[in-house]
């Protein structure tokens, strides 16, 4: 048999105080006589062992060896480490006792809890010190934690900032205020930094807030989208998009154009909307075509992948496609019909426009427009929303599109939450959050989500009704825990409760 050298292992402590020196142990396997040089990195740094080089020399026998290294801590949550072994190359230019360099490496990790360190972002009221925001970081104040109270405006936007807290409790925060690389920061955070994350709900978060289709969605203990029993179609949108010549410009500072850009933001729009909810998606230039037909968003990924091919080219006749949006809607049974229109330039017959938006109110249905850039026609695109009953918005930067197109579409979320008091249903899954907390006062509201059919899910809390109130589940190195109804306004009866702050600080201590 040919001489091989395989590192088999690295052991670390899983967890260790931060600054503390914890003993790293490789476990290396020789099937002959080998020299070389072990080395040791630490995120990707090399350790100094002391040796040549700042390895460690070392000469194999056949058998199993196990070297100790001892390794101070940085004070960051989490320490990597990466051990290698390096064979010498002998003169005549094989390695020494060794065929094969791949399988002489092995990783491991430790992570150092932090002090209690809290993070809450606030989207009850923005971080003010008067806000209801505040009782649940008074709450845990009191219980001794380091608390930061920050806007949602005010999140660290990359993943060295979250590293500095153990805890992350994002409270009523929509997936508007958090931009796709801040949810995918906080799925890390939580996967491969160890953290904890509590969602804490509100009007304004979980699927009332759009975090369908988010980064965010894949690592929570609960499902967002709703059985029909919970959600009878109650809104129908039509999304009017310009694909017109002029949306083919590039954004500034991007390779992307308009076109794409806005072509995404209402494909992201799309994918938030409940499923039992209908959807159409209407481009236009010089004519109107439909690139999908009013129709149930139970398929929401196909119309999003519709949207986003739509392209631009022409010129641009608005009130064509605003009959054919009207023309869809006025055929369906909805409690809310709505149309969001987005245009960059100026239209084509602009003079019928204010008029036609009287005609379409007047059938039911609302009008949201999105003018975008210093070309559109300002006054007429504010006149629609104003006629229509809608809202107007008026982008500088497309790349705020998406949050755009996710808050004009909050209106087909009110489904998505109950707000009537409830007893809360304590289960026994001996869940450490609520062990020995006694029955709850009664909750005013909650966001409506379902059941998550994973073994990893604790839901220890629940409506009568069965819709989960409190779930938690491991996700990868962290956790993750949601609590549907709110801390505040909705918990109003729990703030004099005895459980309001164990229960809290134990969350944020556990998780």
């Amino acid at each position: 048999m040919d001489d091989e050298v395989i590192v088999e292992g690295l052991d670390a402590p899983p967890r260790a105080p931060g600054r503390s020196v914890v003993t790293l142990r490789v476990l290396i396997r020789s099937t002959g006589h080998s020299t070389g040089v072990l080395r040791l990195e630490r995120e990707g740094k090399p350790v100094d062992l002391g040796g040549p080089g700042g390895g460690r020399r070392l000469t194999l026998e056949p058998g199993r060896r196990v070297e100790r290294i001892e390794v101070p801590l940085d004070g960051g949550r989490l320490s990597r480490f990466r051990a290698v072994y390096e064979p010498d190359t002998e003169p005549n230019g094989t390695l020494s006792g060794d065929r094969s360099i791949e399988n002489n490496r092995a990783e491991a990790f430790t992570i150092s809890p932090g002090e209690n360190r809290v993070l809450v972002v606030d989207g009850v009221s923005d971080g003010r010190a008067d806000g209801g925001g505040m009782v649940l970081p008074r709450a845990l104040m009191r219980a001794g934690l380091d608390v930061k109270v920050v806007a949602p405006s005010g999140m660290p936007r990359d993943i060295l900032g979250l590293q500095a807290f153990d805890t992350v409790i994002l409270q009523n925060v929509s997936a508007e205020e958090m931009p796709g690389r801040t949810q995918e920061n906080l799925s890390a955070f939580v996967r491969e930094l160890g953290g904890g994350l509590i969602v804490v709900g509100g009007p304004d978060t979980l699927g009332a807030g759009g975090w369908r289709g988010s980064a965010l969605e894949e690592i929570l203990p609960v499902k967002l989208d709703l059985p029909e029993r919970l959600v009878v179609p109650e809104a129908a949108i039509v999304f009017v998009l310009d694909a017109s010549g002029s949306m083919a410009a590039p954004v500034m500072g991007s390779s992307r154009s308009q076109q794409n850009v806005a072509n995404e933001a209402a494909a992201r729009a799309i994918e938030s909307i409940d499923r039992q909810d209908m959807v159409g998606v209407i481009a236009f230039s010089n004519e109107p075509w439909v690139v999908v037909p009013l129709t149930k968003a139970s398929d929401r990924a196909s119309i999003a992948s519709a949207t986003r091919g739509i392209s631009s080219g022409g010129g641009t006749n608005i009130a064509p496609a605003l009959e054919v949006a009207r023309e869809q809607l006025s055929g369906v049974e909805v409690k809310t019909r709505h149309i969001i229109l987005l245009s960059d330039g100026q239209s084509q017959r602009a003079d019928v426009l204010p008029s036609l938006a009287d005609e379409i109110r007047a059938d039911g249905i609302r009008i949201t427009t999105i003018a975008v850039g210093d070309g559109a026609d300002l006054e007429t695109m504010r006149e629609i929303a104003d006629r229509g009953d809608g809202a107007f918005y008026h982008v500088l930067n497309p790349t705020v599109l998406p949050a755009v197109f996710l808050k004009a579409v909050r209106v087909l979320r009110s489904p998505l939450v109950r707000e009537k008091p409830f007893d809360v249903v304590m289960r026994d899954t001996g869940s450490p959050l609520t062990e020995g907390l006694g029955e709850p006062p009664r909750l005013g509201g909650l966001v409506l989500t379902q059941e998550l059919d994973d073994p990893s899910v604790t839901t220890a809390m629940s409506a009568p009704t069965g819709e989960p109130v409190l779930a938690h589940r491991p996700v990868e190195l962290g956790h993750v825990a949601v609590f549907t109804s709110d801390a505040s306004k909705w918990a109003k009866h729990w703030l004099d409760w005895p459980g309001y702050g164990l229960f809290w600080s134990r969350a944020a201590r556990l998780l």
